[in-house]
């Protein structure tokens, strides 16, 4: 499956971006938020998340911030299918229990610095509600950085009868083939640098049925 993360879109012009991408048969974006608390760089305020979140897709919010609550109760919950949260934040059971209280899937983030063994040395009372690992393929917080390959494959330690995995960052035609074992693929810099997008989505679309 693949999902598209706006985080590289033309900015001033988000609206057509998004049409396009539903013209191109996208169906899943990737929306991440960044707010300085975790990673030096800031992207899209709830305003224009919930903004987005009008459009017909179905959403992954990828929360790099320190305190996701805060953020969360500013989101309109219902039009979000998974939330990704990072290993570094404040009081992660809080915000588990708030995200199960919302009926949330749940996504732990495993960022370049962090090991697979410390994610799962997390209580199992946080690990039992979560669905998805996000495996980050760069360091988090900047779109258009290059592939890290030992990343990648982190995906022979978790237990993929447990979890579904997915893996953002630096994903290209020339990376694609290292993560064809993942569930879902986020793509970024690379969509929205493609000359021709259609073209772009079929290579990947053919590399990862060989």
């Amino acid at each position: 499956m693949i999902s598209v993360s706006i985080l590289d879109s033309n900015l001033l012009n988000i609206e057509k971006s998004l049409t396009e991408l539903k013209n191109n048969n996208i169906n899943h974006l990737h929306l991440d938020i960044l707010d300085t608390s975790l990673v030096p760089n800031i992207s899209f305020g709830p305003n224009i998340i919930n903004q987005i979140l009008k459009y017909d897709f179905i959403f992954d919010v990828h929360l790099m911030v320190k305190d996701p609550i805060t953020i969360l109760q500013l989101l309109d919950l219902e039009k979000i299918d998974i939330v990704f949260i990072h290993y570094e934040i404040n009081n992660m059971l809080h915000v588990v229990e708030f995200l199960v209280k919302n009926n949330k899937k749940i996504g732990l983030t495993i960022s370049p610095n962090i090991s697979v063994k410390t994610i799962f040395s997390l209580p199992e009372r946080i690990l039992q509600n979560v669905n998805t690992i996000l495996i980050m393929t760069v360091h988090p917080g900047f779109g258009n950085q290059k592939f890290i390959n030992e990343c990648a494959e982190k995906i022979k330690m978790i237990d993929k009868k447990r979890y579904s995995v997915a893996v953002d960052g630096g994903i290209s035609i020339n990376t694609i083939r290292n993560v064809k074992g993942y569930d879902k693929i986020v793509i970024g810099s690379a969509y929205f640098k493609a000359e021709n997008k259609k073209v772009f989505l079929n290579e990947i679309e053919e590399i990862l049925k060989k």
